[in-house]
């Protein structure tokens, strides 16, 4: 004969209670206990972890199997490979990655991983260390991501990650990647950069990103004002776990 035996939680959207229901072949009995209490049960009967997270690391949310991380790095001065029409390898048919110093703003890389695979990743810059959900997201200014912020790895080869410390490999990969404004320099962005004073600052080549990183080229500090923003914030993107 099949056990019958069941506990149901019930967890109202935005309760503080949690109804439990234990069930005993045709008997059922419901009582009500606070989530404080049911959470704090729980986390002494149950082994649950997610190992050690990566530095930098903002927010979590998810279990161990399908997760969203948002880990920030710090403004510094790095080595980044950009790649122009104007130096082609002999055959003609390739660019040749320039290494160039440049700074770069501090980031929120968000990550969503199913099942030890990367599902979808995002990278924006950011005005300063992140200090609450509320704080603004700006555009990775160095292109290689889509207008909301999504990562373009291109032929950048990604590998499995079985816990989230991995997740800092993404990172690595995303950044030593090479860049040459791709996606960044749309129209609808040449658009809006036409009317403002950052155009007519970094515009000595007639393209945002080749301006933005001449610019740059051995500078050590980052300028905030080269930041484009968007109509989103750090709240806004802790909500893709759901998506």
């Amino acid at each position: 004969m099949r056990n019958r035996n069941r506990m149901i939680i019930d967890l109202p959207k935005g309760g503080s209670d949690a109804l439990i229901s234990l069930i005993d072949g045709d008997l059922i009995t419901k009582r009500t206990v606070s989530t404080d209490d049911l959470l704090a049960s729980m986390a002494a009967s149950y082994n649950f972890s997610t190992g050690i997270q990566p530095k930098g690391t903002r927010f979590f949310t998810g279990t161990p199997s399908k997760y969203l991380i948002g880990i920030e790095t710090p403004a510094l001065v790095r080595p980044f490979y950009v790649s122009s029409p104007a130096r082609r390898n002999e055959e003609g048919d390739n660019y040749i990655p320039e290494k160039v110093m440049i700074p770069i703003p501090y980031c929120l890389f968000v990550f969503k991983i199913v099942n030890n695979e990367l599902h979808s990743a995002w990278v924006f810059g950011l005005a300063g260390p992140v200090r609450s959900d509320e704080d603004p997201l700006y555009r990775f200014p160095f292109g290689n991501t889509f207008t909301d912020g999504r990562v373009c790895w291109g032929s950048v080869k990604r590998r499995a990650v079985k816990k989230p410390m991995e997740t800092i490999m993404l990172i690595s990969n995303f950044l030593d990647s090479t860049y040459n404004g791709d996606l960044f320099d749309n129209s609808t962005i040449k658009e809006d950069l036409l009317y403002n004073d950052l155009s007519k600052k970094y515009n000595g080549e007639k393209d945002y990103f080749w301006g933005l990183v001449k610019h740059l080229d051995g500078e050590d500090i980052f300028p905030i004002s080269a930041l484009f923003p968007m109509n989103l914030k750090v709240i806004n993107i802790m909500r893709k776990e759901n998506e």
